[in-house]
């Protein structure tokens, strides 16, 4: 199974009501502001917009239901760094510092 075919059994969790309750949660204690280190950019955008807010799980859930619902596992980040540092992050690329480091 792909991880792309794998992604599919779950994406249902991201339109429960109770993930939308959890996203807006963390958003709101989140000061509408990217956690991401370094970047506290804040997430007004729609979700297109570089600036739009995202639920992002810090632990990967795959389709665990616990990991996806639980509250310390989530942080709000904007869309530029989650499909930025955080995708590559995740999928095992490494980030280089502006120093080359």
């Amino acid at each position: 199974m792909t991880l792309q075919s794998s992604a599919r059994n779950y994406h249902h969790l991201y339109t429960t009501p109770r993930w939308a309750d959890l996203r807006l949660l963390v958003i709101a204690e989140a000061g509408a502001r990217c956690q991401w280190a370094g970047c506290g950019r804040l997430c007004t955008g729609d979700r297109h917009s570089p600036n739009a807010a995202i639920g992002h799980h810090k632990t990967p859930h795959e389709g665990n239901e616990v990991l996806f619902y639980k509250r310390s596992n989530v942080m709000c980040v904007c869309k530029q760094c989650h499909d930025g540092p955080i995708r590559r992050i995740e999928s095992g690329n490494r980030l280089q510092r502006d120093d080359g480091w």
